[in-house]
């Protein structure tokens, strides 16, 4: 039998893995960054199986584009880094949860649900936010 051992020397690998961990890092913001694109997207365009907004809650806000009034929301979306390799996508506005979910006061819907992050979890906007991680680490890589 015939071996060949390869050795790199401990600095080398440390700076291959200080790099591999950065494309990483900056894959995973990728991905961040393309989940708060698809939020803010749903919001501007709306989603199919959102109900639509009663007359009386058209008639308050002088138009009836769901989940915008004031901006407020929609503005908040943004990115944090929790660590290496962690982000989140999120919204710090208080009422966000309460579209998301609904709110259900007297066996009434008062607010119906209207989700805009957790379709960024399943199917084609997963996808886009992988494909983006994918791409930010491909790019750093070459």
């Amino acid at each position: 039998m015939l071996k060949l051992r390869v050795k790199v020397e401990d600095a080398v690998l440390q700076r291959i893995r200080m790099s591999f961990d950065k494309y990483v890092d900056r894959g995973i913001k990728a991905a961040a960054k393309k989940g708060a694109e698809l939020v803010r997207r749903g919001i501007e365009t709306g989603r199919s199986e959102w109900p639509e907004l009663s007359q009386v809650t058209i008639n308050i806000k002088g138009h009836d584009q769901i989940l915008f009034d004031t901006g407020d929301m929609y503005n908040s979306i943004d990115v944090d880094k929790e660590g290496i390799g962690r982000y989140t996508y999120f919204t710090d506005v208080p009422y966000a949860d309460i579209h998301e979910l609904g709110l259900l006061l007297h066996a009434t819907p008062s607010v119906p649900r209207r989700e805009f992050f957790m379709p960024t979890t399943q199917g084609n906007e997963l996808q886009e936010i992988i494909q983006a991680a994918k791409n930010e680490i491909i790019s750093g890589v070459r």
